[in-house]
């Protein structure tokens, strides 16, 4: 994953992986990139990633060292249904060839004209699996499996206040501590 901050329920935004490959991806349109959001935690609980068929989905692959961009153009965006809350499943190819052991960011977003641009991320806190397959001839299958887990965050605390009733190094200390959710926990 390539984000700066920690993500939150509810996030829209571009969707950012960081990959290399151990062997050249072939292009123009050959080699094949398949990502995998997932409707569910991995815990089951529904709430993850959401599909929206009147978005146009748009992809950008950027090398990391020299800023040099790569047309990516999405083939398939399909609802994948391995478990009762269908995953989206992101299938791409390259306008050019990735070379092996180079450092890439593969950016999903959407490009609609409305703001926040990109994919509505889970609602519900939680650890969700991201799958990163690559085809790199176009033909073998997609031989190559990655998995990044990703954490969502709930909402930020309005309030929080900590407190301490000794300060004598080594004592026993009680701390009190004081929070006000944005929401009920």
């Amino acid at each position: 994953m390539d984000e700066t901050l920690p993500l939150r329920t509810g996030y829209v935004g571009p969707l950012r992986l960081k990959f290399s490959l151990a062997s050249n991806l072939n292009g123009p349109n050959q080699g094949k990139i398949q990502v995998r959001v997932p409707g569910t935690s991995t815990m089951a609980v529904p709430g993850g990633f959401v599909y929206s068929s009147t978005a146009k989905y748009v992809c950008q692959i950027v090398d990391i060292l020299s800023y040099e961009e790569t047309g990516c153009i999405i083939t398939d965006v399909a609802s994948d249904t391995i478990s009762a809350t269908p995953n989206i499943l992101f299938t791409m190819v390259t306008s050019s060839t990735l070379t092996a052991n180079t450092l890439y960011k593969l950016v999903i977003s959407t490009h609609s004209g409305v703001q926040p641009e990109g994919l509505t991320f889970p609602t519900i806190a939680g650890t969700y699996r991201v799958d990163f397959n690559f085809d790199t001839t176009g033909s073998t299958g997609y031989a190559i499996h990655n998995h990044q887990y990703m954490e969502v965050y709930g909402t930020k605390f309005t309030y929080i206040l900590f407190h301490q009733f000794c300060s004598i190094p080594g004592g026993r200390n009680l701390i009190w501590i004081k929070i006000t959710p944005t929401t009920t926990i």
